[in-house]
């Protein structure tokens, strides 16, 4: 194996049982994780030391083995798995490795200049997706500022940043003034449940089936509300970030949703989109609607269509700067949106090779 036991701390009587772990050594801990049924194999990168007891300390056996290699192979669950798995058969507990069973396994290895093409293959990888996900957390935290500066603060009738063109105050005025709501209904049936929409805090309006897998409505859905393409729905459902429900323009095709949801038609002057992102943040639409929310017997949430249209926002005066503050968001998101999907592109090349390159 290409492991050896670690030696104890004697240095200290109170530190005596705890086992010295010195740089590039490997900890065991022998509780249940995700990665393998009985724990996991972390390097040590900090420095040496003494960890407790509970952690089984490894070093490495002197020999051709490359460490980048190694940092992947010894956490492979099909090929540590049932390794760990036979060492624990003999213990009274099964979450507990019993390490000389442990270091008598045999296991398969490549030659040592293998290794090192493994090794630095996975590597690379590895440093791909720490930029990728070091670029993806950049966009994200900028989205976060601009939410946060490109609309007016409390007391404020001006962003603190403004695209350039742009002057003059703010208006506040009740959401009321800008929103008016749809009583459109599904009456003659003209959409089915294959056309029944969801509204999700990331995803925004989607089918519901896409989103969930399946379709949640009754039998009939005539009395559902028909949800156009760019007007606003309300889902009153609370969320943990959101407990008092989330706004969202619906910017795919027309469907229906439940009786539940609010739908509002943007009025003229009022550009959707922009509506959209104002009520984005978790701070700026819990602000808004806290005060307009009435408690029930149970502390159940009640807020009617036309109460939660009275709360005031703030929004330019111009539809054109609403259009321009819209459409930078709405460029921001599809920014986002590729990053994600070459994060999981890298994430699942990754998988895919973890899974074929090891025997």
């Amino acid at each position: 194996m290409y492991f050896l036991k670690n030696e104890r701390n004697v240095q200290d009587d109170y530190l005596r049982t705890y086992n010295v772990m010195r740089l590039g050594d490997i900890a065991f801990e022998g509780h249940k994780s995700k990665n393998f049924a009985h724990g996991r194999f972390v390097e040590n990168t900090i420095g040496d030391g003494i960890v407790s007891h509970v952690f089984v300390v490894l070093k490495r056996a002197n020999g051709d083995y490359d460490l980048n290699f190694w940092k992947y192979y010894i956490n492979d669950e099909n090929v540590m798995g049932s390794i760990l798995t036979r060492s624990t058969k003999s213990s009274t507990m099964m979450n507990d490795i019993v390490v000389d069973d442990f270091l008598k396994e045999s296991i398969l290895v490549p030659s040592y200049e293998e290794q090192k093409e493994i090794g630095a293959f996975l590597t690379k990888l590895d440093e791909e997706l720490t930029l990728q996900t070091q670029k993806l957390s950049k966009l994200k935290q900028i989205k976060a500022a601009s939410l946060q500066n490109m609309f007016p603060q409390e007391g404020h009738n001006v962003p603190a940043i403004r695209f350039h063109g742009f002057r003059g105050d703010w208006k506040r005025v009740k959401l009321g003034d800008c929103l008016e709501i749809s009583t459109e209904k599904n009456e003659d049936n003209t959409y089915g449940i294959n056309e029944v929409l969801s509204v999700s805090d990331e995803e925004g309006v989607v089918n519901q089936i896409q989103l969930l897998g399946r379709s949640y409505a009754g039998k009939s859905v005539s009395s559902y509300k028909v949800l156009k393409t760019n007007q606003i729905v309300y889902t009153k459902s609370p969320l943990k970030a959101k407990p008092f429900g989330i706004i969202k323009v619906n910017k795919g095709d027309i469907g229906i949703v439940s009786v539940l949801y609010a739908v509002f038609d943007a009025k003229k002057g009022v550009f959707p989109d922009f509506i959209h992102y104002y009520f984005e943040p978790p701070f700026r639409i819990n602000n808004y609607l806290h005060p307009l929310i009435k408690r029930g017997a149970k502390n159940t949430m009640n807020i009617s269509d036309i109460d939660s249209l009275q709360g005031e926002i703030a929004i330019p005066c111009s539809i054109e700067e609403q259009q321009a503050i819209a459409n930078y968001f709405t460029k921001l998101d599809r920014k986002i949106e590729l990053e994600t999907q070459k994060l999981e592109k890298l994430k699942q090349i990754k998988s895919a090779c973890l899974s074929k390159m090891f025997v």
